[in-house]
């Protein structure tokens, strides 16, 4: 009997042991641990999202179950006790500005820059209603007390909405802000206040669109407006470090609250409008009095820099939005009574920066500004597996040839090259004096060249540095191997310059010639070679964009297309017949390489798309914008 209980014993201790070294392999390792992302509302021939946008701002429900989170990509509903998200809203087809919950929670409603508000049911996630009014768009939304009329306003527009007919009430036309920024409604939604003239604060009437109050004793430029919710109270924040306190009904000065040195990044107001909460730069968030202007409590947020405060509802629980040193984005809880930080954290995006197909087509690999790199299924968008991170901005990344080696670069002016296999680090390569900016390897795998204000050639399996191509150049943007190896291209500017496009003899050193074409008036951002090498394509732009073709062998130029919206990178299918674009939108074009004509249009969920890159099977386009999100599109499906 005691051996057999001495027997169980020795069992548990060594599951015991085992958890335990497991718990501190992932506190030591947190890049081990990575959520799949929900794959809602994808765009029209999407296949998989890797990331699930940058958010914004924050706002819970009225019964404190649920957070409403703005992104790049939508509004996302949160449950607040598990952190799992219960939809994504999706329709809009620029930045989102404000959202809000109807008084009942069944009901929210966003705007955007659009000129649009969008009406949706909670419990379902369901499209309701739009309503189409500013041109300028429209910065800030609320219900009517009763929830029958939603009341809308733009920079030249305050709007009042029939919910159930879906009309507009009425419109009064003028410049009721100065700001796009942090204009608020009060709590019934009777009175706007908006940025004035000469950094003043001026209150409007909803019923009248007359102005009410002016208030002024600001000195520099106002960043946010926020009625307290018994709207007795309002708070007009600085550009830097002050927060100014004003009486709604007398427009008297109440109290000015000041940080440290331009440090205060949000406010918000207790459920009782007894406290202003302030978040800080210095990762610090400040409990100050309304009523005596002092300071009562702060809280330390850990290396969290918020962009967004909320209190729930019942004011115990204070929530947050930001990103810590790393750029990860998250939304942390914090119990107001003790100040301590709660379980529940919400991860938010992985803020690509980069990202490169494997050879076989089958991964995607990525860095991002926060420093990680992560491997990804290319088909599903699911996690393979993460590297070590960088210290800094992972601002470019690559495959070898054969697949089992990958090249990343960082701020820290260090080339890494990691093993596909196990994410083990092989090999450093640390003697750029600048940062780097593009890699390229060669198509034997055997060299690669780094672009800085210099290009490096490295020898990969010496890890020494060939040769040094320099030619008073400025900073070198990109640079790409010819696929038969003897010609580097590549894209340098120097301050107030369009760009130079130069050819390189690898075998000698140098220029085989310098691109360039009378009447192109262009900056130049990206550059490919067709998979035959004959051709060289170049892309750019500053608000209307151009694709220029060039012949290689010749250094003539061979074609020209022109774009309403600037270039900023291009991609050859593997076959070489199809060119992909993007730019500063959210489309995507396909173009016939042969005749120029303009083949598909695929809409991203973007501001604007900086990265495209086609796998080598042909199969996938993978595309990357300022949403931090990463589309993976079937071109299979696409093209038919």
């Amino acid at each position: 009997m005691k051996s057999r209980l001495s027997l169980i014993l020795l069992i548990l201790g060594i599951i015991g042991i085992f958890v335990f070294l497991s718990l501190v392999s992932i506190l030591k390792h947190p890049d081990t641990i990575v959520v799949n992302y929900p794959q809602w509302h994808l765009p029209e021939g999407v296949k998989a999202r890797i990331g699930n946008g940058k958010i914004t701002k924050i706002v819970y429900s009225p019964d404190g179950k649920l957070l409403a989170g703005i992104s790049s990509i939508g509004v996302w509903l949160y449950d607040v006790y598990t952190g799992t998200p219960q939809t994504l809203l999706t329709g809009h087809s620029d930045k989102i500005n404000d959202v809000t919950f109807s008084p009942d929670g069944k009901d929210l409603a966003s705007t955007s820059e659009d000129g649009s508000i969008r009406l949706w049911e909670v419990s379902t996630g369901k499209h309701k209603r739009t309503f189409i009014g500013g041109s300028f768009g429209y910065n800030s939304v609320s219900f009517s007390m009763d929830g029958k009329i939603l009341i809308s306003a733009g920079l030249l527009e305050l709007n009042s909405w029939n919910i159930a007919m879906g009309v507009s009430i009425q419109t009064f036309e003028g410049q009721f802000s100065t700001s796009i920024r942090g204009n608020s409604f009060n709590p019934d939604a009777t009175m706007y206040a908006g940025v004035g003239k000469e950094n003043s604060v001026v209150l409007w009437d909803v019923g009248t669109g007359k102005t009410k109050q002016t208030f002024k004793g600001h000195k520099e430029k106002i960043w946010k407006i926020l009625f307290s919710p018994d709207g007795r109270t309002l708070a007009s924040q600085e550009f830097g470090n002050v927060v100014y306190l004003w009486d709604v009904a007398t427009g008297k000065h109440i109290n000015t609250i000041t940080g440290k040195e331009k440090s205060i990044s949000s406010i918000s107001f207790s459920p009782d409008s007894k406290i202003l909460a302030i978040a800080n730069k210095d990762k610090t968030i400040n409990f100050w009095g309304t009523d005596t202007g002092e300071l009562i409590q702060s809280i330390k947020v850990r290396k969290l820099y918020l962009s967004s405060l909320v209190f729930s509802p019942d004011g115990k629980t204070l929530a947050g939005v930001g990103r810590n040193n790393f750029l990860e984005h998250s939304i942390q809880m914090w119990d107001v009574s003790t100040g301590k930080k709660k379980k529940t954290t919400i991860e938010h995006s992985i803020t690509p920066s980069s990202m490169a197909f494997s050879p076989d087509g089958r991964s995607l690999i990525t860095g991002s500004e926060d420093g990680r790199i992560i491997l990804w299924n290319s088909d599903t968008g699911d996690y393979v597996q993460a590297y070590k991170r960088h210290k800094s901005n992972v601002r470019s990344i690559a495959y070898s040839p054969d697949g089992r080696t990958a090249a990343s670069v960082s701020m820290d002016k260090k080339v890494q090259l990691w093993d596909t296999a196990t994410g083990k680090k092989k090999k450093t390569l640390q003697a750029h004096e600048s940062s780097i900016s593009s890699m390229s390897y060669s198509p034997d795998g055997k060299t690669l060249a780094c672009a800085g204000t210099a290009i490096r050639l490295w020898d990969i399996a010496t890890g020494k540095k060939l040769k040094i191509l320099q030619a008073n150049m400025g900073h070198t943007t990109k640079v790409v191997f010819s696929p038969d190896g003897r010609i580097l291209a590549s894209l340098d500017r120097k301050k107030d310059e369009l760009g130079t496009i130069r050819l390189w003899n690898i075998s000698n050193d140098r220029h085989r010639q310098i691109l360039t074409k009378k009447g192109i008036g262009v900056i130049f951002r990206c550059l490919n070679f067709s998979p035959d090498g004959k051709t060289l394509v170049t892309g750019g732009g500053l608000k209307n964009g151009a694709i220029e073709f060039w012949d290689v062998n010749t250094g003539n130029h061979k074609m020209s297309i022109s774009l309403e919206k600037a270039v900023f990178d291009i991609s050859f299918s593997s076959d070489g017949s199809l060119l992909a674009s993007v730019g500063l939108d959210n489309h995507i074009h396909l173009w016939n390489v042969e005749s120029g004509k303009l083949m598909k249009t695929l809409i991203g969920d973007s501001v604007y798309i900086d990265r495209v890159e086609f796998s080598p099977d042909g199969n996938t386009l993978a595309t990357k914008g300022l949403s931090n999100t990463i589309l993976l599109w079937d071109l299979k499906s696409i093209m038919k």
